[in-house]
């Protein structure tokens, strides 16, 4: 935003960059942990936070462990990393989740996994 002084306009040239430089090997994710549910069933699973996914996924142990019926299934390209892309039947399930006091619960769609990582 110009600065006016003495009716002359001046313009403040100073950026901000935001980076993230370490030394540290370890990468931190962000993870929320929410209560799963299902009927009777109620679990606390940490959940990762990924804003740039396209999709939800789940573990297909967790998934047999609630006891969650597949509403269909879903042929899906990976791409990962060094332009790779695979090709998966993932199945889909629509979930019951909560936050940790019960004040908030949502169903949303997620597809079973082998392993996430």
């Amino acid at each position: 935003m110009p600065l006016k002084e003495n009716n002359k306009a001046h313009v403040n040239n100073e950026s901000t960059s935001l980076s993230n430089k370490t030394c540290n090997r370890e990468v931190l994710m962000q993870t929320l942990t929410v209560h799963l549910q299902n009927g009777q069933k109620n679990m606390p699973i940490r959940c990762l936070i990924d804003s740039g996914s396209q999709r939800s996924y789940l573990t297909k142990r967790i998934m047999k462990h609630m006891g969650y019926v597949s509403t269909g299934q879903e042929k899906m390209v990976h791409s990962l990393v060094g332009g790779v892309q695979e090709t998966h039947l993932h199945k889909r399930y629509r979930i019951y989740v909560g936050i940790l006091d019960g004040t908030y619960n949502c169903n949303f769609e997620v597809f079973d996994q082998e392993k996430i990582c």
